[in-house]
């Protein structure tokens, strides 16, 4: 299941980032992961599964995201509102991460996507969903399937 890893820190271990599971907000279900933080936030949390995979395979991850007042604030950084595929052989990272960024400012549900191919000595795959800015991001129908390489009929 999906569990809390540490992220980006900006000096100092607290105040943490605030991440509730929002059942008044959702795009497809009851609820979504609601990331909430302010100027002061120290200490971010990236939002984590690992899922098995099978060598080879094409993938296509897509998940909904929402945002309010998404900023750039204190010592943060623009591209750290982002969703982050990364292949791993029993735990550990094989090839550098996939990456998508979402979109900052205010916007309803929006998707982000990322294809990729398992590499052959990839046994998992890490999903991570990160908003390390100031304001309120929500994530939410993540699709994690197998798909037919782009061009094969």
């Amino acid at each position: 299941g999906w569990r809390l890893m540490d992220g980006t820190m900006l000096g100092a271990q607290s105040p943490i980032q605030a991440i509730i599971i929002d059942e008044r907000i959702s795009v497809d279900g009851k609820n979504s992961v609601r990331l909430y933080a302010t100027e002061r936030t120290r200490l971010f949390q990236n939002v984590v599964q690992e899922v098995p995979v099978t060598a080879g395979n094409h993938t296509r991850l897509r998940i909904q995201h929402r945002t309010e007042h998404i900023r750039v604030e204190f010592k943060q950084k623009r591209s750290d509102l982002k969703v982050q595929l990364t292949y791993l052989q029993n735990g550990n990272p094989i090839a550098a991460p996939h990456v998508v960024n979402g979109r900052l400012g205010s916007h309803v549900w929006e998707m982000l996507e990322i294809e990729s191919q398992v590499p052959f000595n990839a046994t998992e795959a890490r999903i991570e969903l990160i908003s390390s800015l100031s304001g309120t991001t929500w994530f939410d129908g993540l699709i994690f399937e197998v798909v037919e390489p782009k061009g094969v009929q």
